[in-house]
This record gives C-alpha cells, structure tokens and sequence, in this order.
C-alpha cells in the first residue's frame, strides 16, 4: 500500500501530484469540507472505520471494524485476475481497497476509481500518499528506460521537506537511508521506521538516478510543514 498517515502533510502532496493533471478536479477537492470525525472510529486493529449517512439518512459502514486493511486485501486478492486488465471500481470508501488495488495491479494493468463524493476522496488523500509511484512501463515509459522496477517521485510539494533536499518530479528513489527501495513497501517500512525515531535522528541520505546519473541527497524531515 501506499503510504498511510492520516493529515493535511498527505492531502497537500497528493493535491500538488494531481493539480498536474487535473488542475480543477485538485482544487474541487481542496475546497471540499472535510467529513465530521464523529463519524470515525478506531477498527479493532487500529486503522480507522467509518459510518456515513446515506441519503436516507441510514449509517452506511465504509470499512470493515474489525480490520480495514486486511479486508482490502481479502477483497483485492479475489479480483486479482491476469494483466492487461482495466479494473473499474464503483466507490472509493475510505480509500483502503483502491490503494491495496494500486500497490498490486499489474505493470500493464489500469485503475478507474467512480467517487462522486468530494469529502470523500479528500478523505482518502489525507489517509494515503500517492505522490510517490512505482515504475510502470506503460505509464512512465521514460523511467522504464533507466530501471525496470523501483519508486519514483511523482510530485514535491513547496514548501517542504522534500523540495528543502531539492528532490525533484521523477527521481528515481534507489536506496533510502541505506535501504534498497524497489516498491512501495518498501517506502511505507523505512518511513514508518524513520517518523518513530524522529526525536532522535532526523536527517537521512537519499540515492536517487535523475536522468542517467546517480546522485545522493539529504532529506532533513525535522520540520512538520503539515502543521504550519
């Protein structure tokens, strides 16, 4: 899955990776009211629930209380079919099955997600960061060229941390704080592990390919630009 930490910090890179394609659509979305935490709640697991009222008025659930991540992957793993599929999925929820769909489609295979709830999909980009992709040969022919498999930045955010290290759209990410990166996994376990040890060490080095050559940055991800 894509990187998971609900916040304004996800939802602002994500806005900056679609304004790309869809300026209007990114600004829809920004300026959709965000939905009501009353209705969310912690799964059993841990990863948030929710319950929506419907038009009725009914409380619809939108993920599983029990563990919404592990139902994503139930559900994904009994759609998975051989590629090239166009998979077409009606509703985007809280986002949890989409990004498991995203992080195990096949290289030629393509997503259409139908949401015509704005608050929702402003919700799921404040869950998951998809500013960071992996290497498709179809979709970013350009990067194939370079690596056949790993993770690339697909936008930066200014200001903020990434562009501070002068990141750029399109850096292919080879190793991140001496760990070899080649999928999305790998991003989420490093992250994860780096954010928990922020009051300790908050600087890390950053081996990219940008064009054909090799060139190592510092990331520095003591300033929290989410929260300013």
């Amino acid at each position: 899955m894509p990187v998971t930490s609900c916040g304004s910090a996800n939802l602002s890179r994500n806005l900056t990776a679609l304004s790309r394609h869809d300026p209007v659509l990114a600004d829809e979305v920004r300026r959709a009211p965000a939905i009501d935490p009353a209705f969310f709640e912690a799964s059993r697991a841990g990863p948030p629930t929710a319950r929506l009222p419907d038009t009725d008025a009914r409380l619809v659930q939108l993920a599983s209380r029990i563990d919404p991540q592990r139902e994503a992957r139930r559900l994904i793993e009994a759609h998975l079919a051989p590629g090239p599929v166009v998979y077409v999925v009606a509703g985007l929820g809280l986002g949890y099955h989409v990004a498991e769909l995203l992080a195990r489609r096949g290289p030629e295979d393509c997503v259409l997600v139908g949401e015509g709830n704005l608050a929702l999909i402003r919700s799921a980009l404040e869950r998951f960061d998809f500013s960071v992709k992996e290497i498709n040969q179809f979709d970013n022919p350009e990067l194939f060229f370079h690596r056949q498999k790993g993770v690339f930045v697909f936008a930066v955010k200014h200001p903020g941390n990434a562009a501070n290290a002068a990141l750029h759209p399109h850096d292919i990410i080879l190793k991140l704080d001496g760990k070899e990166v080649e999928t999305l996994k790998d991003i989420k376990q490093i992250h994860e592990r780096l954010v928990a040890d922020v009051d300790r060490r908050h600087r890390t080095l950053i081996v990219v390919l940008r064009g054909s050559l090799m060139r190592q940055v510092v990331l520095d991800f003591a300033r929290d630009y989410s929260k300013e």
